[in-house]
C-alpha cells in the first residue's frame, strides 16, 4: 500500500494493513519533529519505507527507529526547479524592488499589513525603491487598502514567480511563500503573528521551539530574519531591512547562501517510482 500524507487517517490505516501482512510505503513523513513525536513508534512498527521532504528529517526519523527512510524532492522545488534562474551577482540599480507578501488569509493580512505599511512609509523617506504587492484572491480587497499609498505595483499570486525573478528584497508572512523567495534567492524578512489564544494553545501542544520560517528550518540556521508576535512592529521591520538597503554585499552574500537551498531540497539521488516498483516486485516474488 502506498499511503500519501493525510497522517491521522493513514497512520491508523497503516496499523490495520500491517496486521493483514501488507507492506506500507508512506509518502510523505508527518512533521513528528514539531509535535506528537510519539507517532514515530507507529511508523517504526508499521512502515516499510518512509519518504521525507526536509533534509534533516531523514536522520531524525532513523534515530527514532524507522530504519528505511528515503529523502525526496520537496514539492515546491519540484514544481519550480526547471524555471529557477542560475546564480549570478546582481548588477547595481537605481531603484531596488521590494515584494510585499502579507499572506493568503484575511486574518494574516489584517494583523501584519498595517505595521508593514508603516515601515515602508518610513523607509521610502530614506531610500528609493519600488513596492510590488502580491495579492491573494482569498483575501478581501478592503484588507489591502491600508497599504495603497506605499504600493507602486499590484499583482496576484499567479504572477509570484515572475515577480521574484526580478525582486531584490521581500517582506513576507511566514508560510510556503518563503520557500519560493528562498529558491529565487530573494532576501526576505519573515513576519508571523497570531492571536494570543491560538499562541497559548500551540505552545501547549507543539514541542518544537525552533525557527518558524521554512527556509530557516531547512538550513537549520537563520538565513531569513524572523519577527514574531509582538515583535512585528514598524520599528523592528525598519531595523531589519535597513542593512539590506544600505549594503549590496550583504544582500549578495545572502543570495549566495540561498542558492544552496536547491541542493538541500533535491532529496536522495534515486527514482521514487522505480524504487516503489522494486519494493512491490520483491514482495510479490516472496
Amino acid at each position: 500500500a502506498i499511503l500519501i500524507d493525510f497522517q491521522d487517517f493513514n497512520l491508523r490505516l497503516a496499523q490495520k494493513l500491517k496486521k493483514e501482512g501488507v507492506s506500507v510505503l508512506y509518502y510523505v513523513a508527518p512533521q513528528a519533529w514539531a509535535w506528537r513525536s510519539s507517532r514515530c513508534k507507529t511508523l517504526a512498527k508499521t512502515v516499510h519505507t518512509l519518504f521525507t521532504i526536509l533534509p534533516f528529517e531523514k536522520e531524525w526519523f532513523k534515530e527514532r527507529g524507522i530504519l528505511q527512510v528515503k529523502g525526496i524532492e520537496h514539492p515546491v522545488f519540484c514544481k519550480l526547479k526547471n524555471q529557477l534562474p542560475p546564480y549570478q551577482a546582481k548588477l547595481p540599480k537605481e531603484k531596488l524592488k521590494l515584494v510585499l507578501l502579507p499572506g493568503s488569509r484575511n486574518v494574516e493580512v489584517k494583523s501584519l499589513l498595517p505595521e508593514m505599511a508603516k515601515a515602508l512609509r518610513q523607509l521610502k523617506q530614506q531610500y528609493a525603491f519600488e513596492v510590488t504587492l502580491v495579492k491573494s484572491s482569498s483575501v478581501r480587497e478592503e484588507n489591502y487598502a491600508i497599504a495603497n499609498d506605499v504600493v507602486d505595483e499590484v499583482l496576484y499570486s499567479a504572477d509570484l514567480n515572475s515577480v521574484l525573478e526580478t525582486a531584490d528584497l521581500a517582506l513576507a508572512s511566514s508560510g510556503t511563500v518563503t520557500m519560493s523567495t528562498a529558491l529565487y534567492m530573494v532576501p526576505t524578512l519573515v513576519c508571523y503573528k497570531i492571536s494570543w489564544v491560538t499562541a497559548a494553545i500551540l505552545w501547549n501542544i507543539v514541542s518544537y521551539r525552533g525557527f518558524i520560517a521554512l527556509p530557516n528550518i531547512i538550513h537549520q540556521k537563520e538565513v531569513f530574519p524572523e519577527l514574531l508576535q509582538e515583535s512585528v512592529t514598524r520599528f523592528n521591520i525598519v531595523k531589519c531591512l535597513v542593512p539590506w538597503f544600505e549594503n549590496k554585499d550583504r544582500r549578495e552574500a545572502l543570495r549566495l547562501e540561498l542558492f544552496k537551498t536547491r541542493a538541500l531540497l533535491s532529496g536522495d539521488d534515486f527514482d521514487v517510482a522505480a524504487y516503489m516498483a522494486d519494493v512491490v516486485n520483491n514482495i510479490y516474488e516472496k
